[in-house]
């Protein structure tokens, strides 16, 4: 049910045809320093924006790139996110979660809706600021004055 809704709305935003045994579902972020993913757990579901590497010290200071722009971010956004440096783990991670019972079949359309909006508005948001790999290059687009000939 996910992945048919996920390819009818965003067609590009992964290749994934067959349901994954885990929890979580990554979808590409435009960069390899990151990726979005869409979790499920017993209590919640949460769309996140996650800094997987292996070196905790660049994951910290990608996280903090985009954190630079977290008034723009959350105001594009729409509402506020959760910030994560998840000190005792050597990733980080922006998220936004809702609380869930994912046993509640009943409920699995509404789970899906709310974590296909979720996960496009934090992408849009992101993008809204010229997208994760701008952003990680420590470039201010907000700052930029454009004028026209």
């Amino acid at each position: 049910m996910f992945l048919m809704e996920l390819h009818s709305r965003y067609p590009n935003w992964t290749n994934t045809r067959t349901p994954l045994a885990q929890n979580w579902m990554n979808l590409p972020a435009g960069t390899s320093a990151a990726n979005y993913a869409v979790v499920a757990t017993r209590t919640a579901i949460r769309v996140e924006l996650y800094f997987p590497s292996s070196d905790a010290n660049q994951n910290l200071t990608n996280f903090h790139l985009v954190l630079n722009h977290k008034e723009a971010i959350e105001k594009a956004f729409g509402k506020p996110l959760d910030w994560d440096e998840l000190p005792e783990r050597k990733a980080c991670r922006i998220s936004c979660s809702l609380p869930a019972n994912i046993n509640e079949r009943q409920e699995w359309d509404n789970y899906v809706y709310w974590l296909l909006e979720t996960a496009g508005g934090l992408r849009a948001a992101i993008d809204s600021l010229g997208g994760l790999p701008e952003l990680l290059r420590g470039i201010d687009k907000s700052s930029r004055i454009t004028t026209s000939l």
